[in-house]
C-alpha cells in the first residue's frame, strides 16, 4: 500500500515530462515552418556565448 503514492507520483512526473518535451518540439517545429519571420527573435541555447 505504501508504493501507491510513489507510483502515482512517478506516473504523473513521466506524463508531465513527456508533455513538456512534446510541446517544446512542437513550438520549435512551428517556428521553423510557419513563423520564419519570428525565428530570429528567439535566442536558442546553442546561440548563446559560453
Amino acid at each position: 500500500w505504501t508504493g501507491l503514492p510513489q507510483m502515482t507520483f512517478f506516473v504523473l512526473f513521466l506524463l508531465t515530462a513527456i508533455s513538456f518535451l512534446w510541446m517544446h518540439l512542437t513550438v520549435l517545429q512551428l517556428l521553423q515552418q510557419e513563423a520564419k519571420h519570428l525565428r530570429n527573435d528567439f535566442k536558442l541555447k546553442e546561440d548563446r556565448p559560453c
